[in-house]
């Protein structure tokens, strides 16, 4: 029961996490997604590789 909580919690964390790297995505992107530079696919792409690639450069 311990680890299906545990599970639950790690997981929502994630999710939270995620979602608030992911309300800043609008003012950097937006600008260059509506200027037609990149699509909505690449923007999101771009986030999630800046999302798990930052925490390697903060650690360094």
């Amino acid at each position: 029961m311990i680890s299906t909580l545990l599970l639950i919690g790690i997981l929502v964390a994630i999710f939270v996490g995620y979602n608030i790297g992911g309300a800043t995505t609008g003012p950097a992107f937006g600008p260059a997604v509506g200027a037609g530079a990149i699509s909505k696919t690449a923007a999101g792409a771009l986030m999630t590789i800046f999302f798990f690639v930052s925490p390697l450069h903060v650690q360094n």
